[in-house]
């Protein structure tokens, strides 16, 4: 008998704050949207508070967004010159090389593990030490490793291109408000699609893998039942007293073609899913494309406006 001891609440809550970033590099002016995503969890015991415990989940999410949106920013280049700020830069090098830091965790992991049971064990103690050695070595080379790459890398060297089409997907100048708002129903209903999309194909996966299982463990038993099913259709009047004895070994295939069946309808909503998304997103690739036009519109003003000033004349120009 299961004993209900409470209910858990939880909350999410999605947030913008335009953040205004004015480049080091070009003296640009420009704006981007940062949204982050707060969750809150509160629990009541025994189902005695549930209206305190959903208005403190959902204060909760509140102050988790708001601290969020305080205190952390996302790398958006300049879109005039591609350029990363000095604070992008940084916390773009603290993210650069981040699969090395987890295999330091898990060469010191190894390293701790065969550490500990020196003190227990009686014999191969030579090969413990061994591996206990390799391990925590090959952690702090792969950490020593990951900083010297960061030091050495620069997030604004190469092709500024690449940099600048990306940044028109979430920069703005101060006379593009409408498309900001524009930009901010986007990202909403392309998140909440790509939550319901992840979780899908998370449904999916696990309702394949355990359909295959089962169709895995009952394949041999379901067959010589199915065979057996077959001739007691064909010779006996009781059948459902002579499939009784059956029925466990129908079990398994049987569950296991439930998930197929299961799979594939959740396959097929996904899809749903999946092709509103690739509309959202050729949308903004409509966009990339008309920021592109403009860019090259403005600069082939800018050429005809130079072409009969001196040159000493350009220098200064403001892009």
């Amino acid at each position: 008998m299961l004993i209900k001891i409470g209910t858990e609440f939880t909350t999410t809550i999605r947030g913008f704050q335009t953040r205004s970033v004015h480049c080091v590099h070009c003296a640009e002016h420009y704006l981007y949207d940062l949204m982050r995503k707060g969750k809150g969890h509160r629990f009541s015991l025994f189902s005695l508070d549930n209206a305190g415990s959903r208005q403190g989940s959902a204060g909760d999410a509140q102050e988790d967004l708001d601290v969020q949106l305080r205190h952390e920013l996302d790398p958006i280049p300049c879109p005039s010159c591609g350029c990363y700020q000095p604070d992008m830069v940084e916390r773009l090098k603290k993210q650069a090389w981040e699969w090395l830091f987890w295999l330091a965790v898990v060469s010191f992991t190894i390293g701790l593990a065969a550490a500990g049971l020196l003190s227990v064990a009686k014999k191969n103690r030579e090969s413990l030490v061994t591996t206990s050695s390799i391990s925590i070595v090959l952690g702090g080379s792969f950490l020593l490793f990951r900083r010297v790459q960061q030091s050495h890398y620069d997030p604004n060297a190469g092709d500024e291109k690449p940099r600048q089409k990306a940044s028109w997907l979430r920069a703005y100048r101060l006379q593009d408000e409408a498309r900001l708002r524009y930009d901010r129903q986007y990202r909403l209903a392309a998140e909440k699609g790509r939550d319901l999309d992840s979780r899908r194909r998370g449904h999916v996966l696990t309702l394949s893998v355990c359909s295959i299982a089962l169709l895995g463990l009952g394949g041999r038993a379901s067959l010589s039942a199915v065979s057996d099913a077959v001739s007691i259709l064909q010779s006996s009047s009781h059948v459902w007293r002579s499939l009784r004895p059956l029925a466990p070994q129908l079990l398994c295939p049987s569950a296991g073609l439930a998930c197929l069946v299961l799979a594939w309808f959740t396959n097929r909503s996904r899809r749903k899913v999946s092709n509103v998304i690739r509309v959202l997103d050729s949308r903004q690739t409509w966009r990339i494309e008309e920021r592109t036009a403009t860019e090259q519109q403005r600069d082939l003003g800018r050429m005809e406006l130079t072409s009969g000033i001196p040159s000493q004349q350009v220098q200064g120009w403001d892009r």
